[in-house]
């Protein structure tokens, strides 16, 4: 989740029950993404999990460029969303696409891959973008990227 933390950015939320995370939603303005800096995950390895990391890594980076590649100045790139109670992510959204909204954004985007509920952004107002083999590959999965796109401010 480090990996797609930006520091002070309005569009990253988190819902909380009894002090115990329940949902979090990570996400930046397109324009000025900052690069993401591995020092902090890879000084926590074992020097044998670093051939796993360097894996990931570049299957995150892959897609990372994919979404930069199709990104406007003028929306926000939804990096991380995971929620573990049933309602939680509805709220996030709703609180998300409000900020986005409120700061002017005409839209946010997102990648997503076959190991993902992606039917979710269909159901959800988001349009597809993308589809495309996923490259690099992760573990030798040969999957699907998906770059899916949701209008947020209409009249700005």
């Amino acid at each position: 989740v480090r990996y797609y933390f930006v520091p002070d950015s309005p569009f990253s939320f988190g819902v909380s029950d009894g002090g115990e995370l329940r949902a979090m939603l990570l996400a930046a303005p397109a324009a000025g993404h900052p690069e993401v800096s591995d020092r902090w995950i890879r000084e926590r390895l074992k020097p044998k999990e670093h051939v796993l990391f360097d894996e990931y890594k570049a299957y995150l980076d892959g897609n990372r460029m994919k979404e930069f590649g199709a990104a406007r100045e003028d929306e926000v790139i939804l990096s991380f969303f995971a929620s573990a109670q049933r309602g939680c992510g509805r709220m996030l959204m709703e609180a998300f696409e409000g900020a986005c909204h409120a700061h002017g954004y005409r839209s946010m985007l997102l990648w997503t891959d076959d190991t993902c509920d992606f039917s979710y952004y269909y159901h959800n107002g988001f349009e597809e973008v993308a589809k495309v083999p996923t490259e690099p590959t992760i573990r030798g999965q040969k999957l699907t990227t998906y770059l899916f796109r949701k209008p947020v401010c209409a009249s700005c």
